[in-house]
């Protein structure tokens, strides 16, 4: 799911209120990488419900990564497999295998689950995070571990 959007705030004069534009928006970044990867360890954690488990390598291997902000955009990546990666797919994919514990498409499930809500829960946490200046290694109740599916 891709949101975009822009948003042009040209300030010309006191430079005082230039400098606090630019720090208003750099907390904004900071607030959307801790919503989103909020957001995002949900997902985590409704996936590693799903995700099928034989030794459990798979499982472990779910990850959040911290928020990338640059100017123009806020990028958090979620997934399985690091190096294994190719087995993680096949997994993911194949939805003729059985699995005891498990199902595929357990990663494509979970997003589906959050669609409905994903753009509000994203908002909420951005602006709970903005209002205490917090970027996402502040915010309260997030996973110390990403790769744990705790907290959140």
């Amino acid at each position: 799911m891709a949101v975009k959007g822009t948003v042009r705030i040209d300030v010309f004069g006191d430079k005082e209120a230039r400098q606090n534009l630019k720090t208003c928006r750099d907390q904004m970044l900071q607030a959307a990488g801790a919503g989103l990867y909020m957001t995002a360890s949900l997902v985590m954690t409704d996936s590693k419900k799903r995700v099928p488990v034989d030794l459990g390598a798979l499982k472990g291997s779910g990850f959040v990564t911290l928020p990338e902000i640059g100017p123009q955009k806020v990028e958090v990546e979620i997934g399985y497999g690091g190096p294994a990666k190719d087995y993680a797919e096949v997994q993911h994919e194949r939805t003729d295998f059985h699995h005891e514990v498990g199902e595929a498409k357990y990663l494509q499930r979970a997003v589906d689950a959050e669609a409905g809500t994903m753009e509000q829960t994203a908002a909420r946490y951005t602006r709970e995070a903005f209002d205490r200046k917090q970027g996402a290694a502040k915010v309260p109740g997030m996973p110390s571990d990403p790769n744990s599916g705790e907290g959140a």
